[in-house]
């Protein structure tokens, strides 16, 4: 950081000396410039941060496209069908002795 003579703080229209504002105000000071640094890298820092999920985005629907395009029938496990399962039986359908009720 610059010597404190060269500190300058603008506030309402005026520029103001740091180095003749009571050490409480140049002790304040000093955080905002830390602050304002610490800012500035926490957006670079951020910047790229979303650069490199946009690649990660990117690079997995690429691989997804990838596995789908090569899925063949010879490598299924297992099949999950959201549909009902089916009775096996005739007193599962309702169709037993004591069913006598239909739907109009």
């Amino acid at each position: 950081m610059t010597d404190i003579k060269d500190w300058k703080y603008v506030a309402d229209d005026a520029t103001y000396d740091v180095s003749l504002l009571s050490p409480e105000a140049q002790f304040a000071f000093q955080m905002i410039v830390d602050l304002e640094k610490r800012q500035s890298l926490m957006k670079d820092q951020i910047a790229n941060l979303q650069k490199e999920y946009a690649i990660m985005v990117a690079a997995s629907k690429s691989f997804n496209a990838t596995v789908s395009a090569n899925l063949n029938k010879d490598a299924i496990v297992d099949i999950d069908v959201n549909e009902p399962e089916l009775p096996d039986s005739e007193v599962e359908l309702g169709e037993g002795p004591d069913s006598d009720w239909r739907i109009d």
